[in-house]
C-alpha cells in the first residue's frame, strides 16, 4: 500500500508538519510506512525543540541575559 499516492480527504486535514514528513519520506524513497509514524515523528520533533528552548532559556538566565 502506497500511502504517499493516496489522495484521501484526511491528507488535506493534516498539519503542515505532517505534509513535510510525507515529502521527506518521498525524497528518501520511503514508500510504505504506518500513518502513526508521522504523528510519532511530529511529537518527537516538537518535544525535542521544546527541550532545546527550555535549556536555552535556563542558559540565558544563568548568563544574566535578557535576549
Amino acid at each position: 500500500m502506497n500511502i504517499l499516492n493516496s489522495k484521501s480527504i484526511e491528507q488535506y486535514k493534516n498539519p503542515k508538519e505532517i505534509t513535510t514528513f510525507r515529502k521527506l519520506f518521498q525524497n528518501y524513497g520511503i514508500e510504505e510506512y504506518e500513518e502513526s509514524t508521522l504523528n510519532c515523528m511530529n511529537e518527537f520533533i516538537n518535544s525535542y525543540i521544546t527541550e532545546i528552548l527550555v535549556q536555552s532559556k535556563k542558559n540565558m538566565n544563568l548568563a544574566k541575559r535578557t535576549k
